[in-house]
């Protein structure tokens, strides 16, 4: 089944976050770019005057599991500036996510960056 982005209806339709959360969700069943399509969803999020939550970036990260490692990393950085801290399902979700990767990739991938020298967020406490 392919997914189409018209299913859920205008972005301005999805006025609150846990619509855009299970749009988000809905994501991790579906083909091809699952990631971009929920990241599509994710970038509705401020235009409509919303704020995310733990259950918005939790499902984001499930749908990442086929994405750049930058990409999900990149959804922890957005997570730490609404000052929200990881739960245990977000945390299994993103390891899952991260460690679903081909072997070296994640290391390449953080060694190579500026912040090579800290933990990987997977490991910060």
């Amino acid at each position: 089944m392919k997914f189409q982005v018209h299913f859920f209806g205008k972005p301005s339709e999805l006025q609150e976050i846990y619509h855009l959360a299970s749009a988000i969700r809905a994501c991790w069943g579906a083909e091809g770019h699952r990631d971009l399509v929920a990241q599509y969803f994710y970038d509705q999020i401020h235009p409509l005057g919303l704020k995310p939550n733990l259950v918005t970036f939790s499902n984001l990260a499930g749908a990442q599991w086929e994405a750049p490692v930058e990409s999900i990393l990149a959804t922890y950085r957005q997570m730490q500036k609404f000052q929200l801290k990881p739960n245990e399902v977000f945390a299994e979700i993103y390891l899952l996510s991260v460690l679903q990767k081909p072997y070296g990739t994640l290391w390449e991938t953080w060694h190579s960056s500026a912040e090579g020298r800290r933990a990987p967020p997977a490991l910060e406490p």
